[in-house]
């Protein structure tokens, strides 16, 4: 549970601080690529990643699905988080 509080927090942090960065320094399309990266870690949307050998490895990061679901695993929306 800790980990997961850290990661979250460290993400929406570097995704706060990309936002500012890219503003002052008009890095517009680089912006928005970190920040959408960043926001779907924290959210925990899947990255689909793809291999040589034409399939695609889904790796899955929830942080925040996870804490909801610390406190009570049953939580339905902690769970639909996590899994989407």
């Amino acid at each position: 549970m800790p980990a997961n509080a850290v990661l979250l927090s460290i993400f929406g942090f570097v995704g706060i601080v990309n936002l500012t960065q890219g503003i002052d320094w008009k890095a517009y399309v680089f912006t928005r690529a970190v920040a959408l990266g960043s926001l779907c870690d924290v959210i925990g949307k899947s990255a689909p990643l793809k291999m040589h050998f034409k399939e695609t490895l889904i790796i899955k990061k929830s942080y925040s699905g996870r804490l909801m679901l610390h406190s009570n695993p049953w939580n339905s929306s902690g769970s639909v988080t996590n899994i989407i």
